[in-house]
């Protein structure tokens, strides 16, 4: 929770002095504020007995998986969101 707190100062403060980020620096902010770790937990905790405090323990670790899969939710975000603007542009031109 920390760290995302701390990312979103960060890109808090990015914002307002107009720096834009390149593509391995919002990657990394991206795993943090995609938050696969809490959505990874979540689903776990309802599913009984085979959430074990191991698994939990086993999810802390820097797994590859969790990573992975938060850098492709991130791309396909932006990817949505670009189209989106990109939509709004054309609109507003026609």
């Amino acid at each position: 929770m920390k760290s995302a707190l701390r990312v979103y100062h960060n890109e808090a403060k990015w914002f307002h002095i107009k720096y834009v980020l390149i593509l391995e620096e919002y990657l990394n902010v991206a795993l943090v504020t995609a938050h696969p770790y809490w959505f990874t937990i979540i689903s776990f905790v309802g599913m009984g007995r085979i959430a074990t405090k191991e698994v939990f323990d086993w999810l802390l670790n820097d797994l590859k998986i969790i990573k992975a899969t938060s850098i492709i939710i991130r791309i396909m975000d932006y990817m949505a969101s670009h189209k989106v603007v990109l939509l709004f542009h054309i609109q507003k031109a026609i």
